[in-house]
């Protein structure tokens, strides 16, 4: 038993060293991405708007149009805060982390594991899942909206 527990403290030990904390540094290089992707997409959406030869009062196809596209705006922008939050308090987590890492590299292993598994509680899982399944919800909303509006317009 007691072999057990040493052989996971060791694993643990490799996977907080190596594995998660490149894990972390990878989701921060794809909020990074994400948070690019979804202000050139505002920025598309309202080019678009300026330069459109229709008017939301321009009767049903204006005022679906600008409906649906509107509201999915609305929620891309609100997504985007989501993660800008979210990727704050990552950067943070990943910070404290390194820190962590660095103030215990001569200290005894098992000591230097129960300090990071009590700070790895603090990881924000459940805002980061929330954010993941909201932009993805967005994502299909979207996939959705240029069958029906644009493929059609093409």
């Amino acid at each position: 038993m007691n072999w057990k527990l040493w052989s996971f403290f060791y694993d643990w030990d490799y996977f907080i060293q190596e594995d998660f904390v490149k894990c972390l540094k990878e989701l921060k290089k794809g909020f990074t991405f994400t948070i690019i992707c979804a202000t050139i997409f505002l920025l598309f959406q309202g080019y678009e708007y300026y330069w459109a030869n229709f008017y939301i009062s321009d009767g049903i196809q204006g005022t679906i149009f600008y409906a649906l596209t509107g509201l999915h705006g609305f929620h891309v922008i609100i997504g985007t805060f989501l993660i800008v939050f979210t990727f704050i308090r990552l950067f943070l987590v990943i910070t404290k982390m390194e820190l962590i890492i660095a103030e215990n590299k001569n200290k005894c292993k098992t000591i230097y594991n129960m300090e990071l598994l009590q700070y790895i509680g603090h990881f924000p899982q459940i805002g980061l899942l929330a954010t993941y399944w909201y932009w993805q919800f967005v994502d299909v909303v979207w996939c959705f909206l240029f069958i029906f509006l644009y493929l059609p317009l093409a």
